[in-house]
């Protein structure tokens, strides 16, 4: 018994059925793609297999979820505002045990022993008092509410972007501090 393939407008198979469902295909099916019926034997591969000039050819495998097939190779559609707003996203979602960050910025001289001890008791590190001061009072109050009490921190807490800002800690070896990927 023959099968179909469901074709989406790049040609890329889509999804493979056999049999009597042909004609129900045919007939409901086209919201779905085109319905191409397969010769005795023919197979097909879902996301592996394009229908080009009439014919099924096989095609690399997908490089990674966000590819779309675009009629002859996979591409990113992917505009670089979509890339920054995933970073961003990974950066919001990024946290790190307390005690773990404050031995990671301590061990990369971010922090002092005194400073991280400090930090560890929810006060504000003496050598970063200065520059606490600067931050707006919102954030100041953010960060005495949530610093003292929060054991699980989160990557864009105003203390750890204080602590990175005033230790020169790049907002990618942030990142590499709280394991955030950037999007590739």
């Amino acid at each position: 018994m023959s099968g179909y393939a469901i074709i989406d407008p790049t040609g890329l198979v889509i999804g493979r059925e056999e049999g009597s469902s042909f004609l129900n295909a045919v007939n409901g099916g086209g919201a779905f793609g085109t319905v191409v019926l397969l010769k005795d034997g023919e197979t097909v591969a879902v996301n592996q297999t394009a229908f080009i000039d009439n014919e099924f050819v096989s095609i690399p495998p997908r490089p990674a979820p966000w590819a779309t097939w675009s009629g002859s190779e996979w591409i990113d559609p992917r505009t670089p505002a979509d890339m920054q707003a995933a970073l961003y996203a990974a950066r919001d979602a990024a946290t790190r045990e307390k005690s773990d960050l404050l031995m990671t910025m301590m061990a990369v001289g971010a922090l002092s022993q005194e400073d991280a001890r400090a930090a560890a008791r929810g006060e504000v590190p003496p050598s970063y008092q200065a520059a606490f001061d600067q931050l707006p009072l919102e954030a100041q109050t953010y960060a005495l509410v949530k610093w003292p009490s929060d054991q699980v921190i989160s990557r864009n807490n105003p203390m750890v972007l204080l602590f990175a800002h005033e230790a020169n800690i790049t907002p990618e070896q942030l990142d590499e501090f709280f394991g955030v990927q950037t999007p590739t």
